[in-house]
């Protein structure tokens, strides 16, 4: 039996068990394990993709950090046509603000979608 003949047969027998569950009683035991095994995989994979929708900002944001780099408060004062004072009091209110203990940094990618954003003082 091929791959797409098991998911046919497969989608046949779960919607007509839905439509009629107690037609599970008319399962033999083999037909009733393998369905549960189908049924399980599939539950799993769809389980995973919703996981992967809705994690695709957080995915996509550690994809951009890789690449990212960051700026000390001078280079991000600049960027941003601040003064350092400015951006040291206002520091904690940006989102593109990185800390590393007590070290201070500004994501360069951050601070581009940020402007791009209309983001300013």
């Amino acid at each position: 039996m091929s791959a797409a003949f098991d998911a046919e047969i497969f989608t046949v027998m779960l919607e007509d068990i839905v439509r009629h569950p107690r037609r599970v009683a008319a399962l033999h035991l083999e037909a009733a394990v393998a369905l549960a095994g189908l049924m399980g995989a599939a539950l799993e994979l769809v389980r995973l993709r919703a996981i992967a929708l809705q994690n695709t900002s957080d995915l996509e944001a550690a994809l951009h950090a890789v690449h990212d780099q960051v700026l000390d408060v001078t280079d991000a004062a600049r960027r941003l046509n601040v003064s350092v004072d400015w951006l040291y009091s206002h520091h904690a209110k940006l989102p593109f603000t990185v800390r590393n203990g007590r070290s201070l940094g500004f994501s360069a990618r951050g601070i581009t979608e940020y402007l791009r954003r209309g983001g300013s003082r």
